[in-house]
């Protein structure tokens, strides 16, 4: 029924060339069949009778995307990048038919930038922009072609040239955040682009402003998180190592006002409280540690390193009472007996060392796993050498996410 109705309409069209309507409805027909060439070819046909008709052009883009996913699908790459030429050749004589009309540079932009020509697909586009200057999606569009075309510079050793295409993209979003700061996008594509420059302390400070535009898309808090480690781990043992500490507090704090997802701030707090024992901050590092445990009041690893922060700072009482707080709300645990059991050998107090592993082998606590811990803790208790603290592991942590 389809076929005969494409017939009749072409019948139509051969006979009245000035009218679009019969090219319009076998361009439809055409494309419901699966005929994206004909379809192509009676678009174009109204296209010459109706060259400003912008929507005729928005759907001409439509079939040669939709014929060139076809091609691509079936393996056909040399036909796909032929039809990416005449789609360029076609929307180049439509911008010349019509003047004045931003559709036709825009079409024509995304198939140079899907020839790979991104130059092309800058200038086009550009054109497109000129005729209409305060359209926001173009303006996105040129800063991300801005983009693609500065990371192919950097990946063909051309660093200069990849700058400057970086730069443009930069004040192209720089410049569409400060006129619509109502608006998170710009923020998120300078946040991805600083990011890809390792200019992270940028990176952080423009995903924070998305934040606070969408304080409840949990997505760009992940990213914040993510950002912020990346930050914490290239200054790791440097000197800007306490500049790290500064990045990871300030993004506790923000996600403590914007953020309900507690193992993201608790596993910042903790990575926070390590590079402030790093820097010898213990006092510090404790704050952290316990702002963590109040958070999470039963994860017995925080327990514990607060009993070892305790213990490296020389308050071995404090510690003392640390660790028995951690054993007494775990007494059926094997790690957290193992836990404590460490600690009294390293304090050179075997006996009550071996006083809480034979207790709790008394109770019939399931060592499981730490069978092969418990042979050698026995093996131990005939010898005085004791464990340091500086060569202690922690056990385990939330995982990251």
């Amino acid at each position: 029924m389809i076929q005969a109705a494409i017939e009749k309409f072409s019948e139509l069209a051969q006979a009245t060339t000035e009218f679009s309507p019969p090219y319009e409805n076998l361009y439809r027909l055409c494309e419901k069949q699966g005929q994206f060439t004909e379809a192509i070819n009676a678009l174009n046909k109204a296209i010459e009778i109706h060259p400003r008709y912008q929507p005729h052009q928005g759907a001409l883009q439509q079939l040669y995307l939709k014929l060139y996913n076809e091609k691509m699908k079936a393996g056909q790459r040399k036909a796909a990048t032929k039809l990416v030429h005449t789609a360029i050749k076609n929307f180049n004589e439509i911008a010349d038919r019509a003047p004045g009309l931003a559709t036709p540079y825009e079409q024509l932009s995304v198939f140079c930038e899907k020839r790979g020509r991104l130059k092309e697909a800058i200038e086009t586009l550009g054109k497109a922009i000129e005729i209409h200057p305060d359209y926001k999606p173009h303006k996105f569009r040129l800063a991300k072609l801005h983009v693609a075309r500065a990371k192919r510079h950097d990946a063909n050793s051309r660093k200069e040239l990849g700058q400057s295409s970086m730069e443009v993209a930069i004040g192209i979003y720089t410049k569409l955040a400060e006129d619509n700061p109502e608006q998170a996008a710009a923020h998120e594509r300078l946040s991805e682009i600083y990011e890809w420059q390792e200019r992270y302390t940028d990176a952080i400070a423009a995903k924070k402003k998305a934040i606070e535009i969408h304080p409840d898309y949990q997505p760009h808090q992940i990213r914040l998180v993510a950002l912020t480690v990346a930050f914490a781990k290239k200054y790791n043992n440097s000197k800007e190592y306490a500049e790290a500490v500064e990045i990871l507090t300030g993004t506790i704090d923000f996600l403590d006002k914007f953020s309900p997802d507690h193992e993201r701030l608790v596993r910042l707090l903790d990575m926070a409280s390590e590079f402030q024992e790093h820097l010898g901050q213990f006092d510090k590092a404790l704050q952290l540690l316990e702002r963590a445990s109040r958070i999470w009041p039963h994860e017995h690893f925080l327990t514990e390193r607060i009993g070892i922060l305790l213990e490296k700072s020389k308050r071995i009482e404090s510690a003392e009472a640390t660790f028995l707080r951690l054993l007494e709300n775990n007494q059926d645990s094997a790690s957290v007996i193992e836990i404590v059991a460490r600690f009294y050998q390293r304090q050179a107090m075997p006996l009550k060392s071996e006083t809480i592993v034979k207790e709790a082998m008394r109770r019939g606590v399931n060592f499981g796993k730490d069978r092969d811990w418990l042979a050698k803790f026995k093996a131990t208790q005939t010898t005085s050498s004791s464990t340091n603290i500086d060569d202690l592991n922690t056990h385990s942590k939330p995982n990251a996410k």
